[in-house]
């Protein structure tokens, strides 16, 4: 047993085996945790340097120490984290030892803490929903929304404002999906980012595709692969935007899909 965390690492950097102070620290379970890319857990800005260290682990052999920001479950931890080579009985290719010394764990502000699931909690969640949807209707059926334009930079606010960071609508036009409207993080002005992902075409990405192929909607509650939103000259969408989960649903009417 080691008294620190200690992660196994495909060379693709995803979890293979955690030790249960892996656990402890990032306050999951390993059935939880492994299978996931371990990318993810680091914080948006570093991912690229994480990446950079473990190839070069994996194709010289010499290991790598270097300090990074791993951020899970509403917690942040600046960490030392080291990188080994491994070779393992019965794995084809090289693995890696991540080994996890925490330096400073920043907690969650308060009221940002995950919500205990008491009944009261559940009520207010369910309560909180059933007034999203009665906007929702409300601002649809709006005389103005019905003769204009409108509804989707309207509903893409109201979204924006309670439920998520971004918010990108897109319609379909000749046959092809058009962005439409982005509305970023409400503590961010609005600048050359968001400019960015409005300037993207939405059939170069995959999940955009999927949705509007399938006509159902997409849950990833932790985003593995970040180019599902497509990339531009910077990298993924999802990666200059900081996402972590990502829900993609189509927008329908009239027995037809319209956009997503």
């Amino acid at each position: 047993m080691f008294p620190v965390p200690v992660i196994v690492l495909d060379g693709g950097g995803v979890i293979r085996r955690i030790n249960s102070e892996t656990s402890r620290l990032l306050g999951s379970p390993d059935g939880f945790l492994v299978g996931r890319s371990f990318p993810l857990l680091v914080d948006v800005p570093r991912r690229a340097a994480f990446r950079s260290h473990l190839t070069r682990v994996l194709q010289t052999g010499q290991n790598a120490a270097f300090e990074t920001r791993l951020t899970h479950q509403g917690r942040t931890h600046v960490a030392q984290l080291s990188l080994t080579r491994l070779t393992m009985p019965g794995e084809a290719q090289h693995m890696v030892a991540a080994v996890v010394l925490p330096i400073q764990v920043q907690l969650p502000e308060p009221g940002s803490s995950r919500p205990d699931l008491s009944d009261a909690s559940l009520l207010m969640m369910a309560a909180k929903r059933q007034e999203l949807l009665s906007r929702m209707a409300a601002l649809l059926l709006d005389e103005e929304s019905l003769r204009r334009p409108v509804a989707l930079p309207r509903t893409a606010r109201l979204l924006a404002g309670e439920w998520a960071d971004w918010v990108i609508g897109d319609v379909v036009r000749d046959g092809l999906p058009r962005r439409s409207v982005v509305v970023g993080p409400k503590d961010q002005p609005i600048g050359e980012l968001v400019r960015l992902v409005e300037r993207a075409d939405p059939a170069a990405g995959p999940v955009v595709a999927q949705v509007l192929d399938q006509g159902s909607g997409v849950v990833h509650e932790m985003v593995e692969d970040e180019s599902l939103l497509g990339s531009s000259l910077e990298g993924p969408l999802l990666t200059a935007m900081g996402a972590g989960s990502l829900v993609c649903v189509p927008i329908g009417a009239e027995g037809s899909i319209r956009g997503r």
